[in-house]
């Protein structure tokens, strides 16, 4: 009988909350129900010890310098035995109930090829639901802050492809990264992560390709998983995210589409700042 899910995670000096990652799969790992492959880094900290130690049942990837998300999901794709492979943040605490949630409901959807859980920030508030891809129509219409005028009863009604309940499953176009199931036969169609992006936006472009294939990307709400967020230490987070941004919107929504849409955010940084300096401007 082949293996039906194998579990990939990347980490980069996060001995703590690996531990808390991997004791939530511990019953899953003993059973056998699932493979567990964790792809290090280069970590400093001891997280390498701490699995050989606690947990001497998963696949460890060790390697000699920090080679980004993309291109370590990869290396654990190539191995991986699994009919699902399900890409889990170290940060990301997923219950076997969420991941059997996720699991099911690709075994019912055939024309689906990826599913993502309803994602909690550490205090219960909502992080993720799922997303559609960047507009120019969206990007301006929150820059200029519309969804505030405008209620929410008709954002719904009118934006229902941006707007709907966090408890509703739907099609949408893409789910984070941090706690991603895709089928590994379809990333034999598509391909594995693009190793343009070092970190961030690699999830978003997945699925575009996905969606460029014919396949659908799903939001499942009764999958619930905590994600921390900026787990792993990183001085030059907003430099890589926009680096990512960018060669985002060049492949999804073209260049010249790209480049407005990223200056909106330059714009909307802008007047954030402004607020800052200007506390009476609403």
């Amino acid at each position: 009988m082949g293996t039906k899910l194998s579990v990939i995670i990347i980490s980069f000096n996060t001995r703590w909350i690996l531990r808390r990652c991997l004791a939530m799969l511990d019953g899953t790992i003993r059973d056998g129900a699932c493979e567990v492959i964790v792809v290090d880094n280069n970590s400093t900290d001891g997280s390498l010890e701490m699995m050989a130690a606690e947990f001497p049942e998963i696949t460890v990837i060790r390697n000699e310098k920090n080679v980004g998300f993309a291109k370590a999901n990869n290396q654990a794709i190539k191995i991986a035995r699994g009919e699902y492979l399900l890409l889990l943040n170290s940060d990301a605490f997923a219950t076997s109930d969420a991941i059997g949630s996720l699991v099911r409901f690709l075994d019912c959807h055939s024309s689906a090829c990826i599913a993502g859980p309803k994602v909690l920030n550490s205090d219960g508030s909502l992080q993720s639901k799922g997303f559609f891809f960047p507009s120019v129509f969206y990007s301006i219409f929150t820059l200029v802050k519309m969804h505030r005028i405008v209620p929410h009863k008709f954002l719904s009604r009118i934006l229902r492809h941006y707007y709907w309940s966090e408890n509703e499953t739907r099609e949408v176009d893409w789910v984070s990264g941090c706690c991603l199931l895709v089928r590994k036969d379809a990333i034999s169609q598509i391909g594995p992560l693009s190793e343009d992006f070092f970190m961030y936006c690699e999830d978003v472009e997945l699925c575009f390709r996905a969606k460029k294939h014919g396949y659908q990307v799903w939001y499942v709400p009764e999958a619930v998983v905590t994600h921390l967020n900026c787990g792993s230490k990183c001085e030059n987070r907003q430099e890589l995210l926009q680096a990512s941004r960018k060669i985002l919107y060049g492949k999804s929504l073209g260049l010249n589409a790209g480049r407005l849409v990223k200056l909106n955010s330059v714009v909307a940084l802008q007047i954030a700042h402004m607020k800052r300096k200007l506390p009476f401007v609403n």
